[in-house]
């Protein structure tokens, strides 16, 4: 079951000095990335083809990055079920109009955004999804079948309330953990190996969000950002990782993302 393919989709050569890095980055950390130059208004029959190489040859993740609008994550996001990492580059505005275009996605549709022009984030992130998938033991395969839409009202409370919970899949690590995080304290909490996705309280603002994400980029671990109480995605893209597994797990994003858009 192993995978460490990872696809790299920017929207303009322009943004190569973010590309060669995130290339890089992840060539360095064992993984193997294909670079694509794709925008999601100028050649969208691009980015569709992408994508559908993307599900025939099972990567393992999307790693897609852009600027201003930022739209290419999302579009790619909402065309698949294989995990999209968001890198916001750095075009105006020191980014804050690309992160917050790719954070604040709707329900049922996750972009684990890292910050601004952030290439070892995104790599780390796509090494700890090739991780899951390269480490689990058969035996633990099955446990997926256990994680079913009923489990969302779960994880609403438990964020909510502020606490800091994961998923132990393999030998009692957490490979994942869904942590709120509205203080720079928060983001000092052991990091452990796992892969972490990060929720804001409905409470911060706009300055202190984007202070946080800066800060979350020299924080210990793998973390991404799903947004303001954006908890479903967070859930959403624990059971895209682990639809690679499971045909239960894709039946429940589709019904999740369904229930969510009505």
């Amino acid at each position: 079951m192993g995978n460490n393919r990872v696809f790299v989709v920017f929207g303009s050569k322009s943004d190569e000095a973010v590309y060669s890095r995130v290339m890089e980055e992840a060539e360095g950390q064992g993984l193997a990335p294909e670079l694509f130059i794709a925008s999601a208004h100028r050649t969208p029959l691009l980015v569709d083809e992408m994508v559908r190489r993307a599900e025939e040859e099972k990567v393992g993740a999307i790693i897609a990055g852009a600027g201003l609008a930022a739209h290419l994550p999302g579009v790619i996001a909402s065309k698949t079920t294989i995990p999209v990492i968001g890198i916001p580059v750095n075009a105006a505005l020191e980014g804050a109009d690309a992160f917050l275009s790719e954070v604040q996605m709707p329900p049922g549709v996750p972009v684990l955004t890292v910050p601004v022009d952030c290439a070892g984030c995104a790599a780390s992130l796509a090494k700890k999804i090739s991780d899951v998938y390269n480490t689990m033991p058969a035996k633990d395969v099955g446990i997926i079948s256990s994680y079913k839409g009923s489990m969302l009202p779960d994880v609403e409370r438990r964020i909510k309330r502020g606490a800091d919970f994961g998923f132990n899949l393999v030998q009692g690590e957490a490979y994942f953990k869904i942590r709120i995080v509205g203080r720079a304290e928060d983001l000092n909490l052991p990091a452990g190996d796992g892969l972490l996705i990060n929720v804001l309280p409905a409470s911060t603002s706009l300055d202190d969000f984007l202070a946080l994400v800066t800060a979350s980029a020299k924080s210990p671990g793998a973390s991404g950002w799903v947004g303001i109480k954006r908890f479903e995605n967070a859930y959403i893209f624990f059971l895209q990782v682990m639809s690679r597994y499971s045909e239960d797990a894709r039946r429940v994003i589709d019904k999740l993302r369904g229930s969510w858009n009505k």
